[in-house]
């Protein structure tokens, strides 16, 4: 393993999934948001306002708040068909992932899987 400053864990964990943020044709914007915050906090990002079909959204810390995004994201109109590709310890000997569509991130559990496309 090697560190490499600078380089955002969003970035590492999608090049370690061979995948692309900003793919031409379907997503011309990257965000960075975090998850982390309590319901009705201040700092809640504005889920609705992030919910562009024609982005990608980097969510850190989203594990736990993966309900309350879910929520968030479709009731800004965020389709239930769009894919998700959950990463824990990215870029690290032990990384796993798990691609699900949002229909089924809010409602399920995630499991551990290893994958390397999210389509």
């Amino acid at each position: 393993m090697s560190v490499i400053p600078g380089i955002t864990a969003a970035l590492g964990c999608a090049s370690s999934a061979g995948l692309s943020l900003t793919k031409r044709g379907v997503s011309r914007a990257v965000t960075f948001v975090t998850a982390h915050a309590r319901e009705g906090d201040a700092t809640e990002p504005d889920w609705a306002r992030l919910a562009d079909p024609k982005s990608t959204l980097a969510i850190y810390m989203g594990h736990q708040a993966a309900r309350r995004v879910g929520r968030g994201l479709m009731a800004g109109g965020l389709s239930p068909d769009t894919p998700v590709l959950a990463v824990e310890n990215g870029c690290r000997p032990d990384e796993a992932t798990t691609a699900r569509r949002w229909a089924s991130w809010p409602s399920g559990a995630w499991r551990r899987a290893t994958v390397r496309r999210c389509s």
